[in-house]
């Protein structure tokens, strides 16, 4: 929980203008009739989400219109306790915050642990032996799950790609065909 300490002293992480700018290369040109990934899906999920916190009155209302499965809820959750909210649905809870992306990550998002590796690098925790290892995890977790942008931090750790990582070394030498002939 050291993270979640260190993420107090700081801004956070999860701000409406940070998640936005996280999400925009993904969502691309709606028109588009080509189908949707489920990076892209997602993506548009959190887009909605963050336009109905500009509008609705309670916290508890965003995430009752988006509990229609536990990834809808928990990433709610996250987004409000990250303080992409704004003040006006509570002040931002950092321990609250990770323990919802953890259970977004566990009920299938692929966002969920791209963003817990990346909070931990800010949280201070990630440039430590110990932190690299998480960071490298959530990071593996994401990439496991589908999303492109994991491949490239976890080729960013300082202590490189472990044997393990024969996946992420497939799809820097392949690139995007690499996820195409795995099925994502």
């Amino acid at each position: 929980m050291a993270a979640a300490t260190s993420l107090t002293a700081a801004a956070m992480p999860l701000t409406d203008s940070a998640v936005r700018a996280s999400i925009l290369p993904w969502l691309g040109d709606l028109s588009e009739k080509e189908p949707l990934g489920f990076v892209r899906e997602e993506a548009l999920l959190i887009r909605d989400m963050l336009g109905f916190m500009r509008v609705l009155v309670s916290a508890e209302e965003v995430i009752r219109t988006f509990s229609q499965s536990p990834l809808e809820a928990h990433l709610a959750e996250a987004l409000i306790a990250g303080g992409a909210a704004g003040e006006r649905h509570g002040s931002a809870d950092p321990v609250r915050m990770l323990e919802a992306l953890r259970s977004a990550a566990d009920a299938g998002s692929v966002w969920a642990p791209l963003w817990l590796g990346d909070l931990e690098h800010i949280g201070g925790g990630g440039d430590a032996p110990s932190g690299q290892d998480r960071r490298r995890g959530w990071y593996s977790e994401a990439f496991r799950k589908g999303h492109p942008d994991a491949a490239e931090r976890l080729a960013e750790l300082p202590a490189g790609l472990h044997e393990g990582h024969a996946d992420v070394r497939q799809f820097f030498a392949h690139g995007s065909r690499y996820f195409a002939a795995v099925g994502v």
